[in-house]
């Protein structure tokens, strides 16, 4: 297994894109881990193709951010992850997970605390301080455990149902006009490494595409899943 020897936190940017390499120090739980000697720089891009990086291998930025699924067959073959394949390059998002609810002003807690102690539902508190039911249970669940069941019931539902994942995947990719298959694909992955749902973006679409963007909601097929994501293409201006 991987064994942590080392980290860096809260690094400032303009250390690391400097032309030569800069000493981090190492810490491993406050305690002196060695350095790591680093250089870094900004890639500079541009929504036109320039002439100086037409032929090189490396001539396109693609950021793929992939928000959510909605509406997948309950099953049990969650957490699930996106590949992305473009122009012969891959990339891969973390595993899902549940979508996690917005947090509950204080005020607001004490006020569901209030109403639960009288014996109101949660379903009808969610309406009273117009607030999401899941919210109420995760808050009335701290203190009740029968509820607590009820919500992590319905949250292990929504992480097979509706997935999270709120990531973006960035590829440094040829020219995808002529490489690849002309299309970008996005693929689901179970559990079990299998594919569950794709859908493609032609890259012809997202050139023409205002500011070289398209988002979601895109239709997962065969699952007929609702994927929202934003795919974004940008050339470099230099290499």
């Amino acid at each position: 297994s991987d064994d942590l020897i080392g980290q860096i936190l809260n690094i400032d940017l303009d250390r690391l894109v400097k032309s030569e390499p800069v000493a981090l120090s190492l810490d491993l739980q406050g305690d002196d881990a060695g350095k790591l000697f680093v250089s870094g720089k900004l890639l500079p891009l541009s929504v036109s193709l320039s002439p100086a990086v037409k032929d090189t291998s490396v001539s396109a930025y693609l950021a793929v951010k992939i928000l959510k699924a909605k509406q997948i067959p309950n099953n049990d073959q969650y957490p699930y992850t996106f590949k992305i394949h473009a122009a012969g390059v891959s990339g891969v998002t973390k595993p899902s997970s549940a979508e996690p609810n917005k947090a509950i002003p204080p005020n607001l807690v004490k006020v569901c605390e209030q109403l639960a102690k009288r014996g109101t539902s949660s379903n009808d508190i969610s309406v009273i301080c117009d607030l999401d039911e899941n919210q109420v249970m995760e808050v009335l669940g701290r203190t009740d455990k029968s509820l607590k069941e009820k919500y992590m019931t319905k949250r292990v539902k929504n992480a097979s149902t509706n997935p999270h994942f709120n990531e973006v995947v960035q590829l440094l990719i040829p020219d995808p006009r002529s490489n690849g298959d002309g299309t970008i694909r996005l693929e689901m992955i179970d559990k079990k490494g299998r594919v569950a749902g794709t859908t493609e973006v032609s890259v012809a679409s997202l050139l023409e595409a205002k500011n070289k963007m398209i988002t979601g909601p895109l239709t997962l097929e065969p699952v007929e899943a609702q994927l929202y994501c934003g795919v974004t293409l940008r050339w470099l201006a230099e290499v």
